[in-house]
């Protein structure tokens, strides 16, 4: 059985304008297009990856932001209903960010919540 290993791959840093969201949505097309299946997780307030995905914030869908407070309430969400398929590429997938992102800054550093949320993603994807 030729099993796959699931990687986990992070473009972060506090510094603007250094070509995150390019990086991130370019690594993951390219991903995408190479056959593997490829979750990308907005944790940006500005939500530009989650608009090169496709998501228009406008439509009112759930966010990372819905994850993130839910999981702080103690509420286990269905993780499905939060991803989004990339409408430029169908191994795309993607949670987009919310507009309550930046409030849930405080939030975020409960790294446990964003522990539990990957672990579960990755065993069902």
């Amino acid at each position: 059985m030729n099993e796959q290993k699931t990687r986990i791959i992070s473009v972060c840093t506090e510094k603007g304008g250094v070509g995150k969201t390019t990086i991130s949505y370019n690594l993951g097309c390219a991903l995408g297009k190479a056959g593997y299946k490829v979750l990308m997780i907005d944790l940006d307030k500005q939500g530009n990856l989650s608009c090169s995905c496709g998501f228009l914030s406008e439509e009112k869908k759930r966010t990372i932001s819905d994850i993130i407070y839910g999981a702080a309430a103690g509420f286990e969400p269905n993780y499905e209903e939060y991803v989004y398929t990339s409408g430029n590429n169908p191994n795309v997938y993607y949670i987009p960010s919310g507009h309550m992102l930046n409030s849930s800054n405080s939030v975020i550093l409960l790294s446990w919540i964003i522990k539990r949320i990957l672990t579960f993603l990755l065993k069902t994807r």
